[in-house]
């Protein structure tokens, strides 16, 4: 996974928000308008991430580890991604996404690529639903077999409080097509979005501020993405997920 940031040395990106559309969204301004953008350009020591802003990399790293079981045909990986995902307590993501097609592309109706990707809820990356996976994936090898259950057992005893957890949902979003979400984030703080597709078609994650500057970006070639910064001040923060491919892609985001 290529990452895209600006969370502490690099030039904060402003004119893009126009072609992105990320002000054309309403974010409410707080009483006292802060000019400029919302990110703090550090050069000296990184700010420390709370265990929240920590568990999304784990968590991203993991799901990337998932696509490559998956492709290298490895159960063992799809374990130690279970093991990993299974470990950390998550929270629902209270932001509702807000759905917009790109201008110009075909109004066309919800069909058998939303329903494709509705079902494919085993690629969510739930931690049993992997280790079900492994066993599979390798004929039910006994070895294979041991060691997912060794796992599914050290889950089931590992306590699980969810105080201080990430936050997790799983959206579907169309073809030619942008999810928005608004969430607010702490000053002074390492904020870290991350979101992981079913492999369908390529994602981009987009991260604006209140004032519509273009805070960070990934939009490499695949649909794992990751963006941190860290906010000048407490605010609401444009989260776009845009899937310029012509399938809808299922994906699992995660913010601290």
């Amino acid at each position: 996974m290529k990452k895209r940031t600006l969370a502490f040395a690099a030039p904060v990106v402003a004119g893009a928000c126009l072609y992105l559309g990320l002000s054309s969204t309403t974010i409410a301004q707080k009483p006292e308008e802060k000019p400029g953008p919302d990110v703090k350009i550090e050069t000296g020591t990184k700010p420390k991430p709370s265990p929240a802003a920590a568990a999304v990399e784990r968590m991203a790293m993991a799901h990337s580890l998932a696509k490559y079981g998956r492709q290298a045909k490895s159960p063992t990986a799809l374990i130690a991604a279970a093991e990993i995902l299974g470990a950390i307590p998550t929270t629902p993501l209270k932001a509702k996404p807000e759905h917009r097609r790109d201008e110009g592309s075909a109004n066309a109706p919800a069909g058998r690529a939303e329903e494709r990707a509705r079902g494919q809820q085993a690629r969510d990356n739930e931690p049993a639903a992997l280790l079900a996976e492994a066993k599979a994936m390798a004929d039910d090898d006994p070895h294979v077999v041991a060691l997912a259950d060794r796992v599914a057992r050290a889950l089931e005893e590992r306590p699980r409080g969810a105080v201080g957890g990430p936050h997790r949902e799983v959206h579907v979003v169309s073809a030619h097509s942008s999810d928005r979400f608004v969430v607010p984030f702490h000053s002074d703080e390492l904020a870290a979005v991350a979101l992981s597709g079913d492999g369908s078609t390529d994602l981009d994650l987009y991260v604006g501020d209140q004032n519509g500057n273009l805070i960070g970006k990934d939009d490499d070639n695949t649909d794992d993405c990751l963006v941190r910064w860290v906010p000048k001040w407490t605010g609401p923060f444009l989260i776009m997920v845009r899937n310029p491919g012509s399938e809808a892609n299922r994906y699992v985001i995660v913010t601290n």
